[in-house]
């Protein structure tokens, strides 16, 4: 794969785009997988954030995707993890917890290639699943 392709890096974060404003993420990253079982890593090809961040900010985002994605490429599964608590605003609300979604993009031999992140707010555990079955459903490698 020629990660440095600009049409495949405009069709990943095309994806991102999609899939963040289907399931109301508000960051989204897309990386791709390089190297062996023994000495993997992660490029990430796009980062989406809504707000005014700092590159500092937005490499320690970055690095804690690839520090969730990490154990979900070595088991070969998507996952859905809870990064925060959920929180009342300012009105009483309570929102729900905070999740990254992680999702494997497979290539034709059905490996893991890259991987899609998102970070979602959800009133519990199954709602965050239901919406990585979304965006999964409508990943690059989605098996017809």
């Amino acid at each position: 794969m020629d990660e440095q392709n600009p049409a495949f890096i405009a069709f990943a974060e095309w994806y991102l785009r999609q899939a963040a404003i289907l399931i109301g993420a508000a960051e989204a990253g897309f990386f791709l997988i390089l190297g062996n079982d023994w000495n993997r890593r992660f490029d990430c090809l796009v980062h989406l954030r809504n707000d005014p961040a700092t590159p500092a900010v937005k490499e320690q985002a970055r690095q804690a995707f690839i520090d969730l994605l990490a154990p979900c490429v070595k088991a070969g599964k998507n996952g859905v993890l809870e990064t925060a608590p959920a929180v009342q605003n300012r009105v009483s609300e309570t929102r729900g917890p905070q999740y990254c979604l992680v999702v494997l993009i497979r290539g034709l031999d059905t490996a893991p290639v890259a991987v899609a992140t998102f970070i979602v707010r959800s009133a519990d555990l199954e709602e965050a699943r239901d919406k990585m079955r979304i965006v999964a459903l409508y990943s690059p490698s989605r098996r017809r």
